[in-house]
């Protein structure tokens, strides 16, 4: 178990900070997911739109994903006191 003090509190900023930005990527996604329905809603053909549409899709799931992934470190750390994997720098 990971003792409580200043690095345990920075940590879980750290992670707490993590999450918010993962759920805010994910439901930005998925507003854009839900305007690409409503603009082409009931366009036949739309290969465009077919297109954007699973465009949209794929980001909103990698979004999905990456907030789960933190979602669960966070988790983890807070009940647990499990340290989280150092993190590959971010390009």
């Amino acid at each position: 178990m990971c003792k409580e003090g200043p690095g345990r509190r920075e940590l879980e900023e750290f992670w707490r900070r993590r999450v918010q930005e993962a759920y805010h990527r994910y439901k930005d996604a998925a507003e854009t997911v839900r305007r690409c329905q409503l603009k082409y809603a009931g366009q036949i053909p739309y290969e465009d739109g077919n297109f954007a549409m699973r465009q949209a899709q794929q980001h909103e799931l990698t979004a999905l994903k990456e907030y789960r992934r933190v979602l669960t470190i966070f988790g983890d750390l807070l009940t647990q006191g499990q340290i989280p994997p150092a993190e590959p720098p971010q390009s």
